[in-house]
């Protein structure tokens, strides 16, 4: 009996393929890391031990990364299958590489720049004339949109190979641009004093870590990739839940111990990690084709590339279902964002009455002159500083907030197959970005309570015209816009109304028509008498415009109610026309 069982066992161990065995049976794919083991790619490594690859029929060689010029060129080459990078992929994309973006592990980039103490920079500006440590493999192109983007001519800045440890001990470099996750946090423990200069204090804000491949390996492989991505978020998913078993598996990979990196250190870059990637809010892997287009605005602005990309061939959407957890809770996550965009408005009105209050104390100052000491010249230094600071306070925490619900929207965007909703959900997107495109140019006007209207209008006509882009071909559209500005109690209002017509024309008025014409007129001909009026030759309304009560028209009449405007909707068989009349007093 014994000896039968004994021979049962050997039998069924001879039964069960050995590791080289599965393997071979196993799709081998590679990805090469963006830099040095470190917490920053937990999710590879998860998906790897756990077997969240091989459950996907998967191989997968993780290769670390090194300092290098191109990091597309072996994922081109099909020498490497994926691979990991910063925004810079759009531009190389532009430029007609062959990639595509398949998932972004930050919604907010932590690449900053890290100015060492002792050179007392308070300002963005104060590097104009610096020697800044940046390689190519890190993204040059993105920092120097940074400071083109501030206006700052980047031929006066000396650019220098990066090179971690030379920043360290050459005192003649001056800034380095690193991560704020892993190398900033090694600085200040290795006793370097540093200031950071975060890229969305100016106004500049990018997605990190790009997964990505070529797209003749995704054409060719399709179910490769999107078994590769599964596998991956899911090991993010687990990286996030089991925090410390990963760190601990991470401290056993070659170098990691040897370039200062212990339990605590890794703890500490996956706190930041979270905080930069924000997978309590937008689940990792998340992104939309309008942040993308706003990433590649910041690029044409600084003439980095020179053409607008083809964002639907760039960018390749998550491909398994949103996550339960997030499907369950996301009909609470709006609400309460949305109550928080509220408070932020209300905080926002306290900042701008701060900043008056700072403003009044600095030409009171001014006026006074009564003496030029360097103590004075310290306290107005101060008190710009603080306004700076605040102005870019509110300036990110708005365009962020505004982002983070257009992102949500999004996201319910693509769960639904009914396109009524889908269309309603637009909409809501298209009223945000109005609003938030008010605050943009709030910020970047030298007054900070008013903004040049005109060419607000014009760029808001070409935003409308880019979202319902597939109705608007033979459209035309008369500008008849005077040079004006209005402050933010009339600006937020004058361009919602704009643009509940503006789109209300597009989709409705020229139903069955092959052409259509719309007129936009505002003019200030009178001390402080603003008329706007929008006409189309379209259709015109089915019935009386007074006993109309849709969304778009409750909307306009509520938004003229509030600045006291006169309001008048007529409507015929040649058209339509909305004219609205209101003292602007500022």
């Amino acid at each position: 009996m014994r000896g039968a069982f004994l021979l049962l066992m050997v039998l069924i161990v001879a039964s069960e393929p050995s590791k080289a065995q599965r393997d071979t049976a196993l799709d081998t794919v590679s990805i090469e890391l963006k830099w040095y083991h470190q917490f920053q790619f937990a999710g590879y490594y998860a998906a790897d031990i756990k077997g969240f690859y091989e459950e996907e029929g998967l191989h997968v060689d993780i290769i670390e990364g090194r300092p290098k010029l191109d990091y597309t060129k072996d994922i081109i080459s099909g020498k490497t299958e994926f691979g990991i990078y910063n925004a810079g992929l759009l531009i190389d994309f532009t430029r007609g590489a062959d990639v595509v973006a398949l998932n972004p592990i930050f919604q907010y980039s932590p690449s900053i720049l890290a100015a060492k103490a002792d050179r007392n920079y308070l300002n963005l500006s104060d590097l104009a004339n610096a020697r800044i440590m940046v390689g190519e493999e890190i993204g040059a192109e993105i920092i120097k949109t940074i400071f083109i983007q501030q206006g700052i001519n980047i031929d006066s800045i000396e650019f220098i190979q990066f090179n971690f440890e030379r920043f360290k001990n050459d005192s003649t470099i001056d800034a380095i641009n690193t991560y704020v996750t892993a190398e900033v946090p090694l600085l200040e423990s290795q006793g370097i004093e540093i200031d950071v200069f975060y890229p969305w204090r100016y106004g500049v804000d990018f997605y990190g870590d790009i997964l990505f491949t070529s797209g003749t390996y995704l054409k060719n492989n399709r179910s490769k990739v999107e078994a590769f991505q599964r596998a991956t978020l899911k090991g993010w998913k687990y990286a996030r839940e089991h925090e410390d078993e990963i760190i601990n598996y991470i401290l056993t990979l070659d170098g990691v111990n040897d370039r200062g990196y212990d339990f605590d250190r890794l703890k500490l870059e996956a706190s930041l990690t979270w905080e930069y990637s924000i997978p309590d809010k937008i689940p990792i892997g998340f992104m939309s084709e309008p942040r993308w287009r706003t990433i590649a605005g910041y690029f044409q602005e600084s003439g980095i590339i020179n053409e607008e990309p083809d964002l639907k061939k760039f960018m390749i959407q998550p491909v398994q279902p949103l996550s339960v957890r997030v499907s369950q809770h996301l009909n609470v996550i709006l609400p309460v964002l949305l109550i928080s965009s509220g408070m932020i408005a209300l905080w926002i009105l306290t900042l701008r009455r701060e900043v008056s209050s700072k403003t009044d104390e600095l030409k009171k100052v001014f006026e006074d002159r009564v003496q030029v000491e360097k103590e004075s010249k310290e306290h107005l230094l101060a008190a710009f500083q603080e306004k700076e600071v605040i102005l870019a306070e509110v300036h990110h925490r708005v365009k962020n907030n505004m982002a983070l619900i257009t992102s949500l929207i999004e996201l319910q965007r693509l769960e639904i197959n009914n396109q009524n909703a889908d269309s309603i959900l637009k909409e809501a997107q298209l009223r945000i970005h109005t609003i938030a495109d008010i605050h943009e140019n709030l910020y970047d006007h030298e007054s900070f309570m008013e903004i040049p209207f005109k060419s607000y209008v014009n760029q808001q006509i070409d935003n409308i015209f880019s979202y319902v882009e597939e109705s608007t071909t033979n459209i035309t559209v008369i500008r008849e816009i005077d040079d004006l500005t209005l402050n933010i109690n009339y600006s937020i209002p004058i361009a919602l109304i704009i643009n509940e017509c503006l789109t209300n024309c597009l989709n409705h008025a020229f139903d069955g028509r092959d052409t259509g014409m719309i007129t936009i007129h505002l003019s200030n001909k009178e001390e402080n008498r603003v008329n706007l009026f929008i006409q189309d030759n379209g259709v015109g309304f089915k019935t009386n415009a007074e006993s109309i009560n849709s969304v778009g028209l409750t909307i306009i009449r509520a938004l003229a109610d509030q600045i006291e405007a006169d309001l008048k909707i007529e409507s015929s068989e040649s058209g339509s026309k909305v004219v609205i009349a209101f003292s602007a007093d500022q």
